[in-house]
């Protein structure tokens, strides 16, 4: 099945990394999987469920490469996308306030290094980005620190309705296309209300 879209989890593998900050975008890439009934199996080392959102037909992917490489895995899989722009990448962010979630169209880095490793291999340009804030750690603690380190139980359930309202900006750019899920995501403080489904 060639999927109209892609959409990539940026995170790291292994339990160590499971519930921290830093892998913000597996965990948006798995609810987007629990809601819609979306499998994931491992292909060409890589976690990959096919599917659909609301009639459109998607993929979700979760790199098993570090972080640091996330380009090389979604090299590989721009053959189940059409072309770069159909690709959405949801990613942590340390400039965001926690929960903010941001909607963009290619740009830098932002010193986010799987952010670089894409742009590095090429398909940073027309990739759709959400960006999902996770704030800034105190003076005392390193960004490194801050991003890797577990959540405690109490911040896990406190962010887990960020996590949805970045799968709802993941199904709109889907949906309803990247500059109507910008017009309604990039403005809004606080998580939707709406569920989703």
């Amino acid at each position: 099945m060639i999927a109209e879209k892609l959409v990539v989890g940026l995170g790291n593998p292994g339990y160590q990394y499971s519930e921290t900050r830093h892998n913000v975008g597996f965990k948006v890439v798995e609810r987007l999987a629990e809601v819609h009934h979306i499998v994931f199996n491992t292909i060409l080392g890589i976690m990959v469920g096919q599917g659909t959102i609301k009639a459109r037909r998607v993929t979700l992917a979760k790199p098993q490469l570090f972080m640091n490489n996330s380009g090389r895995s979604i090299a590989v899989l721009e053959s189940v996308a059409a072309n770069t722009s159909d690709i959405i990448v949801v990613h942590d962010d340390l400039d965001l306030e926690v929960g903010r979630v941001r909607i963009y169209r290619g740009g830098g880095d932002g010193g986010h290094r799987g952010v670089r490793s894409i742009i590095r291999e090429q398909t940073g340009a027309e990739v759709i980005r959400i960006r999902v804030g996770v704030g800034r750690p105190t003076a005392s603690r390193s960004s490194a620190d801050y991003v890797l380190a577990k959540m405690t139980a109490l911040e896990q359930e406190e962010f887990m309705p960020f996590i949805d309202n970045a799968a709802l900006a993941a199904e709109s750019v889907v949906v309803d296309g990247v500059i109507d899920a910008m017009n309604q995501f990039n403005r809004r403080g606080t998580p939707s209300s709406t569920t989703l489904s």
